[in-house]
């Protein structure tokens, strides 16, 4: 927890992610030092509820994800931890200390699914166009390829002023090059945007259960999904939601019960 005692000061306003009218801005480093208080005296609940806060005001930070992680972790609610730290990564995909606590949630889900069912099926993978780019922000993506496509045309602009026939190659490879450097960059921002898949990431947070075949308690089974499965989310309708398994087995759940990682 020592990186979030010392993460005060990121609580500012360049973390939310939607105005805030009912929060003042000023209060937010006082919610978060309550959330880090609380969770150091080992109250999770309390701790849990002042970082839900955060996040309910609009807060978008890493290191609130990483500390609500912990918390959900400690208090045995490993669905939403494994949530929590997915959307860290997703704000910071290079936190190691975040994968690791990703990792050790998933480990602790599989082993109690095991010690259940006597075999564990969690489903964490990616596509391969999401495991491309995992470690790299959608903020850099977008960075570089602006930068890229700028060097691109700088570079075509300056080619017919150069004399020398080398000068000249030297320069139009530099141009090749940076425009396939922006058109990478601008795939994996599609990436993150999920341009290529159906619906959005998500997490099943609750006790593993069935996926149904329709929206009605009543339909019959379509498969099954686990506590802290990555899915899909596709649709909403009522109190259900529609989603796809890694493993391919789409049907639906009560919506309360899965939650999408982008915030």
């Amino acid at each position: 927890m020592k990186r979030g005692l010392a993460a005060g000061a990121l609580l500012s306003l360049a973390c939310l992610s939607v105005p805030v009218p009912t929060l003042a801005v000023d209060r937010l480093d006082e919610i978060f030092a309550r959330g880090n208080e609380a969770f150091l005296t080992g109250d999770y609940a309390a701790a849990i509820a002042e970082y839900e806060a955060l996040v309910a005001a609009g807060v978008s930070d890493p290191d609130v994800y990483f500390n609500l992680g912990l918390s959900h972790a400690r208090a045995d609610e490993l669905g939403r931890a494994v949530l929590a730290f997915e959307r860290c990564l997703r704000h910071r995909p290079s936190d190691s200390e975040a994968r690791t606590a990703l990792r050790g949630a998933q480990t602790l889900l599989a082993r109690r699914q095991a010690d259940r069912d006597g075999e564990a099926t969690m489903n964490t993978d990616t596509s391969i166009l999401e495991a491309s780019y995992r470690w790299v922000s959608l903020e850099l993506l977008s960075i570089t390829a602006l930068s890229c496509w700028n060097l691109f045309f700088l570079l075509l602009l300056i080619v017919p002023y150069v004399r020398r026939e080398s000068g000249r190659l030297t320069v139009s490879v530099g141009a090749v090059i940076s425009g396939l450097l922006a058109a990478v960059m601008l795939l994996g921002v599609s990436v993150k945007h999920d341009f290529f898949l159906d619906g959005s990431p998500a997490v099943y947070v609750a006790d593993s259960a069935p996926l149904l075949q329709g929206p009605d308690r009543r339909t019959s089974s379509a498969g099954q999904i686990a506590e802290g499965d990555r899915c899909r989310f596709l649709r909403e309708e009522g109190d259900y939601a529609e989603v796809q398994s890694s493993s391919g087995v789409t049907g639906w759940t009560l919506r309360d019960r899965v939650e999408p990682i982008g915030r």
